[in-house]
């Protein structure tokens, strides 16, 4: 096979010994993972580039909590096999959880971990401290997520020569005056930020958001989202009922799970507004944490479905919840990749989603999920009454396989692979042959 490893056959499941150094499978499961490490699969572990230890990656990042894009980084350095890459973090104004997991990750790819903190007119000294730094005379690539971090990587790409990768998680992510600042934003940062540099798209959506907004095709590399799916395995029923009890959902609760950060763009009051029109034993649970927490109470308690709320704050084992949830809710209009969405569809449970998003090209059809027209609380309330009644009648959970086909964490970690390849030559990538 041209590589250096051994194959472990455990049950159902293949492991390689660098990749899991443990006796057990990376999913600590009981291998319940074989459904994507199977034999049809097995060759996507040795499809990784050769060994490319002279590139060294440094990533730009802001503090993460526990959001989507702390995640999305993290299970893409779980997936990057030892050896392949050597990767170093530099987080700004820390804030978060994920330093730990993040940490360790960082050291198995023999990088270097540091926190700066910054601010807007900071920005200048921050890139010097960073150009300043023993080990940063050895990076040969630059990567950035969101507008801070891109800021610092446009800097130290300008006066060190590095090429940057800015990953674009969408022209909508500036907050909740976002939508009506997009215009000017997007003209700022086609003519100055991202001038030169390249540029990694998340999903079809962003890609094709920033082609509209001017941005050479080029220059734009796909980089697309994953999960790691062995942490998201098919929910059983044990699990569940474990997982419910835990949380102390009853017996006859149908709970509606919305995962994702309490903003407006979020447009949680959707779903709030939707329970109204819903029986008393519907439940809805938001977990996660932001600045509109108190507003959406507000929406509960006028619509005089306070006592059936819950905003449980963020949760660091989401996958709990999944378990224990009969649907998921997601009724932003603005995702340009929806997280939570792949991981619920990956754990078996049923989604709704809203129209026009970037959700919508993901999920797989009735009645394992829906798409729902606008804001309307009566279509989204009709809808989830029907979703739930298609779960009572004895559909088996099933796993999306779009999913695990475009979605696992392991090809984000072979486009970041590719991309880098890429900005190494030039702009052209290099063939099987001389990769070889």
């Amino acid at each position: 096979m041209g590589r250096k490893e051994v194959l472990v056959f455990l049950g159902n499941c293949y492991r390689t010994t660098n990749r899991f150094p443990d006796d057990a499978c990376r999913c600590g499961r009981n291998h319940r993972c074989a459904d994507f490490l199977c034999g049809k699969c097995l060759p996507e572990l040795f499809s990784m580039p050769k060994s490319t230890t002279s590139n060294h990656l440094l990533l730009l990042l802001r503090g993460f909590h526990s959001d989507g894009p702390g995640w999305q980084v993290l299970d893409t350095l779980k997936a990057l096999e030892t050896g392949t890459l050597r990767v170093s973090v530099v987080a700004l104004d820390w804030e978060g959880s994920l330093r730990e997991p993040l940490g360790e990750e960082v050291t198995r790819l023999g990088g270097e971990f540091a926190i700066l903190p910054t601010g807007w007119g900071g920005v200048p000294k921050t890139a010097r401290q960073i150009a300043d730094l023993d080990w940063y005379s050895s990076v040969t690539h630059l990567c950035s997520h969101l507008l801070r971090p891109d800021m610092v990587g446009r800097i130290l790409s300008r006066r060190t020569g590095r090429p940057l990768l800015a990953v674009e998680h969408g022209l909508h992510a500036w907050g909740d005056k976002g939508a009506l600042l997009r215009p000017l934003i997007g003209m700022l940062y086609r003519r100055t930020l991202h001038k030169g540099v390249w540029i990694g798209a998340v999903s079809e959506k962003v890609r094709r958001q920033l082609i509209r907004a001017g941005f050479s095709r080029r220059r734009i590399l796909s980089i697309p989202n994953g999960v790691d799916l062995c942490r998201f395995p098919l929910v059983t029923a044990g699990e569940r009922e474990t997982a419910r009890n835990e949380l102390s959902f009853g017996p006859t609760e149908i709970i509606l799970l919305g995962v994702g950060g309490l903003t407006h763009n979020k447009a949680w009051d959707v779903a709030i507004r939707a329970m109204e029109a819903l029986d008393a034993k519907y439940r809805l649970v938001i977990a996660g944490e932001g600045p509109a927490r108190r507003p959406l109470l507000d929406v509960a308690r006028r619509e005089g479905v306070l006592d059936r709320v819950d905003l449980p704050g963020s949760q660091d084992k989401i996958e709990r919840h999944y378990a224990a949830a009969d649907i998921l809710l997601h009724p932003s209009p603005q995702e340009s990749y929806g997280r939570a969405v792949v991981e619920a569809l990956s754990r078996g449970l049923p989604v709704i989603v809203r129209a026009g998003s970037g959700t919508d090209r993901i999920v797989p059809p009735w009645p394992l999920a829906a798409v729902v027209e606008g804001t309307s609380q009566d279509n989204w309330a009709a809808v989830i009454k029907s979703l739930g009644d298609a779960q009572n009648e004895g559909v088996p959970p099933q796993r999306s396989k779009f999913v695990h086909q475009h979605h696992d964490s392991r090809k984000t970690a072979r486009a970041l692979l590719d991309a880098i390849e890429v900005m190494s030559a030039g702009g052209k990538k290099k063939s099987r042959k001389e990769r070889q």
